[in-house]
C-alpha cells in the first residue's frame, strides 16, 4: 500500500501560512491513476506506481463556500472515457484521464431558487458525485434531480 501525499508546498500559502487542502470526496482510482479535488476546486493527478503528482490544476468552477458549505464536496466520477469535477453550483467540468490535464468541456445546470436566506439563488447541486446509467447521467440537487443524456 502506497501512501499518497501532496509535496509540503502545495500546502502554504503567501508567507509560507498552513493551508488545509482537505477533500470531502473519494478519490477516484483507475487506469494506475488517482484523481483528487480539494475544497479549493484544485484537481490532482497522481501516478500510483511512483505516488508522483503529475498536475495540480485549478479547476476554475464556481463552487460556493460559506459557513456551512464547500465549493467541492462530490468525489470526481468516471463516465465512459471521462472524468467529471463537479462544484455545488452546478458546474461540471469534463477532463480527459491520462498523465496529463486536458478540459474536454464544461457544463453548467443553471436553476434559480427563491429564498428567504442571503445565499445564492443557484440551486445547490452535487454534494453527491453524479451517477452514471447508460448514456445518462444523474445529479442530486437541493430540490431537484436531473438527468443529462440523449432523449
Amino acid at each position: 500500500m502506497r501512501k499518497l501525499e501532496l509535496p509540503s508546498e502545495e500546502s502554504r500559502g503567501a508567507g509560507g501560512k498552513w493551508i488545509d487542502r482537505w477533500t470531502a470526496g473519494s478519490p477516484l482510482i483507475w487506469d494506475g491513476m488517482a484523481y483528487e479535488i480539494d475544497i479549493y476546486q484544485t484537481i490532482y493527478g497522481v501516478e500510483l506506481s511512483t505516488g508522483k503528482m503529475l498536475y495540480r490544476r485549478d479547476a476554475n468552477l464556481d463552487g460556493f463556500t460559506h459557513y456551512n458549505s464547500v465549493a467541492v464536496a462530490a468525489s470526481p466520477t468516471l463516465a465512459g472515457k471521462h472524468l467529471l469535477f463537479c462544484d455545488n453550483q452546478g458546474t461540471t467540468l469534463v477532463v480527459q484521464p491520462g498523465p496529463s490535464y486536458k478540459v474536454e468541456a464544461r457544463n453548467q445546470i443553471a436553476t434559480q431558487l427563491e429564498r428567504s436566506w442571503p445565499v445564492p439563488a443557484q440551486e445547490t447541486l452535487t454534494y453527491a458525485p453524479p451517477l452514471a446509467e447508460g448514456g445518462r447521467l444523474y445529479f442530486r440537487g437541493e430540490r431537484y434531480m436531473y438527468c443529462v443524456g440523449e432523449k
